[in-house]
């Protein structure tokens, strides 16, 4: 910009508008004038470089209340003035305009869709009986471990983290002359064997585990398995207990033999038999002090029976013990 004069028009004051309404200001310009003045500054600067604009420059003052709050606005606009010759003409400025969002509180009704309508009630309802069922089944007993149960998880737990400790071998019926001494848990044995630098035995037949060391043969029994829930009263593993054939022949419901051959248990030996109280884990050679007092308390007669004590005759097993 080379040069400016400015000349003040006179100033316009509105207060209190109404929303919409139109404030008008006015003013009168000489356009000759303006173009008489202008060519005389060039004049006096000897030089007429770049384009002479006449512009009419409007500024506003705006004040009021928006929100609850005091706000000033000063927006401005421009109107300008084209000579040609004898004529001139006005630019016909754009509107100016300001938004200011407005916060307004309303009271409405609350509304829900009819998943929370309906599914609200149908989850407490779910929420309850299942809180009741727990109380039940705390009250019962039934969300209890046993303590079976626990004793079984715990031999799982010390078989799964001492399994390289563990070697599967059937010892010699030598090794169970020995005295037996009886650990608590497989955690127990697998400690001593560590102190006493020797392994720890898994017998595959009987599930027991042994250390032999020195005069002693150290054992440990696994637990049996817990019964299932629905069997409380073990009725389904007493019943596989008692099954077993002789020679392709069902045993008796009572587990006696019968006479036309050896009791076997599924065609194993005798050494291989489950004990007479059901303690399938126990080892086939550690003998059996209620059995030894049996034998032995009855004499043998003949082949064809054993004479009990109260005079009645038992079928005998010619592959006797």
């Amino acid at each position: 910009m080379y040069w400016e004069e400015t000349e003040p028009l006179e100033p316009v004051s509105v207060e209190d508008p109404e929303p919409g309404e139109v404030v008008a200001a006015e003013f009168t310009l000489n356009s000759s004038a303006i173009d008489e003045r202008a060519t005389s500054i060039e004049e006096d600067l000897g030089a007429s470089p770049g384009q002479t604009d006449a512009i009419v420059s409007t500024e506003f003052e705006l004040e009021g209340q928006l929100n609850g709050e005091t706000i000033t606005r000063s927006p401005s606009l421009e109107l300008e003035i084209d000579h040609a010759g004898d004529t001139y003409t006005v630019d016909d400025p754009d509107p100016a305009s300001e938004t200011v969002p407005q916060e307004v509180t309303r009271e409405v009704e609350r509304t829900y869709g009819p998943l929370r309508t309906i599914g609200a009630p149908i989850l407490l309802v779910i929420g309850v009986v299942a809180g009741v069922g727990l109380s039940y089944g705390r009250y019962e007993g039934l969300l209890e471990v046993s303590d079976t149960e626990r004793a079984y998880l715990s031999y799982r737990d010390d078989r799964s983290e001492f399994d390289e400790w563990i070697t599967r071998i059937r010892l010699p019926p030598e090794a169970h002359d020995r005295p037996v001494a009886y650990a608590d848990s497989l955690r127990d044995l697998v400690d001593f064997a560590i102190d006493n630098e020797t392994g720890v035995i898994e017998d595959p037949d009987t599930g027991a585990f042994h250390a032999v060391t020195g005069e002693f043969v150290y054992t440990y029994r696994r637990p049996d398995p817990p019964a299932r829930r629905s069997d409380p009263d073990g009725t389904e593993a007493a019943s596989a207990a008692t099954g077993g054939t002789v020679n392709g022949d069902e045993t008796a419901d009572d587990g006696t033999a019968a006479n036309d051959g050896t009791a076997a248990d599924d065609g194993g030996s005798l050494l291989d038999m489950a004990p007479s109280d059901g303690d399938s884990s126990r080892d086939p050679f550690d003998p059996d002090p209620a059995e030894t007092s049996r034998s032995e308390g009855r004499p043998v007669d003949n082949d064809d029976g054993i004479e009990g004590d109260d005079g009645t005759t038992e079928p005998s097993s010619k592959g006797g013990r």
